[in-house]
């Protein structure tokens, strides 16, 4: 069991959050549909299992994504090994509005 009930200490941002536990879920159905392999690996040059795979990542492309969304009004985390979260206070129109600033810039890029 999980202190304070058990011995076993357990500590992280979402640690026990519901709703990242969800999140955590779905991923992992989603993960399980036919095809999400092979689409994954048409964005990425190759797999990412660890922290060096991803340091081969082209940081001077995601550092342009990253300016053009600036310039779309979208703001997100400033390193390709950070990750975005939505929360509540995101609307559908806001999430839409993120998809097309998105979609603009990859195709200058």
């Amino acid at each position: 069991m999980v202190a304070p009930a058990g011995p076993m200490y357990q500590v992280g941002t979402l640690s026990g959050n519901l709703l990242a536990l969800t999140a955590g879920i779905h991923t992992l159905k989603r993960l399980q549909k036919p095809g999400t392999y092979k689409y994954l690996d048409k964005i990425t040059e190759g797999p990412v299992y660890n922290f060096e795979d991803a340091k081969k990542s082209d940081t001077a492309k995601f550092a342009r994504f990253y300016r053009g969304m600036l310039e779309q009004g979208v703001y997100i985390a400033p390193s390709q090994f950070e990750a975005g979260f939505t929360s509540l206070a995101h609307t559908p129109e806001d999430i839409q509005k993120t998809i097309a600033a998105a979609e603009k810039v990859l195709q200058q890029i």
